[in-house]
């Protein structure tokens, strides 16, 4: 009797729980599917206006909220979470990665105005840098050297100035404008005595005119030894910046446009280093506003400490990346568990991208694009692949400690840091390694094209792009378009509006054959019954909206390339009945 009674309550349980499950699963499908289904805007016409027709609605409700896009809900939802797991560890039970997290942020929030001289002061300290910008005009005791301070400023991330012009592509080098310098004469209250950010800004106008027309375009690439470089100021920048102890006379560097280096050295000799150190130290200033993470905030009439909380967390998660995601790792241990289906996923969009790029017979596609499809790897998780991962980057963040009560001294020490990790695992010359800068927090998936991986964050790894519970409908429709889409753009190297086009209609078409292509007639019922559909056209439907509801944002940039892609989609066409858009087609 007694063995009869647990059988009943083993078996009572076991259903109490798979009955829980599948309430949760339909609550979570059900609340997506009326999320995405009952924003539409009828005043669009889905067959030429999709993205109004799925967003509008959803962005005019968003306009003056803690975000304006659906990315920016996610990022915001992964912050709270992490300031939640922040505000109830003790810093005693945390990992080394998660106390750097918690005393950058603390430093962050902690700050109440955003002021430049945190940072001049800093430099001042630990560099023993003089600023030009800070000495007086009649000042002759101080003696500049402009490649000593652009190799202080490249170990704190900014870009080698002039190196990066002639090494690399110039095409997206932003010219100082007057905006900028009246942006740091209000900013920044510079000595009686020494020259103002707007005299300075005519004189850096035309040093950056000079720049700009001494370029020349497909030098002639050699390799010099270091003792041979032609460059006094050259030698003496590597020096600084590498250390002469870690300097070897024999050591190469690859010039890829020595003619152009060539006409930079003229030009630069025409100048003398009080200047050249003065308009560097204005490249810096500009290019430290994006650690700004309280003005914003200050200026908001409601709810500022919130948005103050928001954006320091979102300057974190850009600086410590893989600390945040070892936070988010520990808080969703379900995504660890659901990663065997991510992986199902990537496999059948990568199968799905390679016969859908071998099907265009009128369009050349490079065979790198082709092979890096065939060995392509996914990484789930923005962090070291290791079942002790928080022991892995007590080892990578050996070298960086942060105090809760320093920003400036905090944020430059990060930068730092960053710099120094790229200069150990850099393989080639120091030259040619990728220039550092400032990071910019993107939550989505990321190819990286050495090592042909696509690296899926945790961060994005939320509603509505993925969840464990939704069903394979959405997953495919959200995080597989987004996977197919980010794989195509890393792998691209040419970037224009037209391979963007390209990369939307591509991805989007083979997430959509890649699930109806496998869908059984049982799991389309299946579908149809769980959503109260009645054909399989609506379900065809619900793949589309859900693939673009992701998108919504204000302002969305590519909004017309969406519109203009779905309606050569003949899927699409037929699953909206856009006659008009068939009937087109033909011609």
């Amino acid at each position: 009797m007694k063995t009869l009674i647990r059988l009943f309550l083993v078996i009572a349980i076991f259903g109490f729980v798979y009955c829980s499950k599948n309430l949760q699963h339909n609550a979570i499908n059900q609340n997506h599917y009326a999320t995405i289904m009952k924003n539409f805007n009828k005043d669009f016409s889905p067959c030429n206006q999709f993205y109004p027709y799925v967003c509008s609605q959803w962005t005019e409700k968003h306009l003056d909220g803690r975000y304006t896009s659906k990315m920016d809900m996610i990022r915001y939802n992964g912050n709270w979470e992490i300031q939640r797991y922040l505000k109830k560890t003790s810093l005693d039970e945390m990992p080394k990665c998660a106390q750097l997290v918690k005393n950058f942020y603390e430093s962050c929030v902690g700050t109440e105005e955003f002021n430049y001289m945190g940072f001049v002061n800093y430099l001042e300290k630990e560099e023993k840098m003089t600023w030009a910008l800070f000495t007086p005009t009649a000042n002759r005791d101080v003696v500049f050297d402009w490649p000593t301070t652009m190799a202080i400023f490249r170990k704190y991330g900014l870009n080698d100035m002039f190196i990066d012009q002639w090494i690399g592509s110039s095409k997206d080098f932003k010219l100082v404008d007057s905006t900028d310098m009246k942006f740091l004469n209000k900013s920044i209250a510079l000595p009686s005595g020494t020259m103002n950010f707007m005299e300075l800004d005519e004189l850096i106008d035309d040093f950056e005119t000079e720049l700009l027309l001494a370029q020349v375009s497909n030098g002639n690439e050699k390799t010099f030894k270091f003792q041979e470089l032609p460059y006094t100021w050259l030698k003496r920048y590597l020096t600084r910046l590498i250390g002469a102890e870690k300097l070897n006379v024999n050591m190469e560097f690859n010039m890829r446009n020595v003619e152009g280096m060539d006409a930079l050295d003229k030009l630069l000799k025409k100048y003398d280093d009080k200047f050249i150190c003065r308009y560097l130290e204005v490249r810096f200033l500009l290019y430290l506003q994006k650690a700004d993470k309280m003005t914003k905030a200050n200026k908001m009439t409601t709810d500022k400490q919130n948005i103050k909380a928001n954006e320091c967390m979102t300057q974190t998660t850009a600086l410590l990346t893989p600390a945040t995601e070892w936070i988010l790792s520990q808080l969703h241990p379900e995504l660890l568990d659901d990663i065997p289906q991510m992986q199902q996923i990537f496999d059948n969009i990568v199968k799905g991208l390679s016969k859908t790029l071998r099907m265009h017979k009128n369009v050349i596609i490079p065979d790198y694009l082709i092979e890096n499809l065939d060995t392509i790897q996914l990484q789930v998780g923005n962090l070291p692949q290791s079942h002790n991962a928080a022991e892995v980057l007590k080892y990578v963040y050996e070298s960086l400690n942060l105090q809760n009560n320093n920003y400036y001294s905090n944020y430059l020490n990060i930068l730092k840091y960053h710099f120094e990790s790229e200069l150990n695992y850099a393989t080639d010359m120091l030259i040619n390694i990728p220039t550092s800068d400032i990071p910019i927090y993107d939550i989505g998936p990321k190819y990286e094209l050495p090592l042909n991986r696509l690296v899926l964050p945790f961060s994005v790894l939320r509603q509505p792009i993925y969840h464990p519970a939704l069903e394979n409908i959405f997953k495919q429709s959200s995080l597989g378009t987004l996977m197919a889409q980010q794989i195509l753009d890393g792998m691209t190297i040419s970037k224009t509006r037209d391979t963007s086009y390209l990369e939307y209609i591509t991805s989007l078409h083979t997430s959509f054959d890649v699930f109806f292509s496998s869908l059984e007639p049982k799991e389309a019922e299946r579908l149809k019954t769980m959503f109260g559909l009645s054909s399989l056209r609506q379900l065809k439907k619900m793949f589309f909206i859900n693939a673009i509801h992701y998108r919504c944002e204000k302002d969305y940039e590519y909004a017309e390339v969406v519109n203009s892609m779905l309606m050569h989609l003949s899927d699409f066409n037929e699953a909206f009945d856009c006659k008009l858009n068939m009937f087109l087609k033909n011609f």
